[in-house]
């Protein structure tokens, strides 16, 4: 039985596979899209238990897509992690007033997101 769904957004295909060996390992169901656009067209089809979204993207950034969702009744509610080079203070600021749960800088430990992930991915069963 999976652990729900998650929705990895990167336009990194080798950070996108890593994450996805990974967390189906883990238990997880995975979807992924390779930009912003991309994602908030997969979420309308699909509404993932989570989404891990990396913030420097082409054609629309992280922060974008995190605002939409965060700002459409029928997604605000899925916890996002931004999963980020992003390193500034600025840019974590950002990510948060965007409405992002956690932000996770790259490189990151595998087991402290998967702590996150956990902490913020909704049951199947609740």
């Amino acid at each position: 039985m999976s652990k729900g769904k998650i929705l990895i957004v990167d336009d990194n295909v080798d950070a996108v596979a890593t994450l996805k060996d990974r967390l189906e390992f883990e238990g997880y169901e995975l979807e992924y899209a390779l930009d912003g656009f991309e994602a908030l067209k997969s979420i309308k089809k699909s509404k993932p238990d989570l989404v891990l979204l990396d913030v420097m993207m082409p054609q629309q950034d992280g922060f974008t897509v995190c605002f939409k969702l965060k700002n459409n009744p029928e997604t605000k509610d899925i916890p996002i992690i931004m999963l980020t080079a992003k390193s500034l203070m600025s840019d974590m600021e950002q990510g948060m007033k965007m409405g992002a749960e956690t932000y996770v800088v790259k490189p990151f430990d595998m087991e402290v997101l998967l702590k996150k992930i956990d902490k913020y991915i909704k049951k199947p069963n609740n």
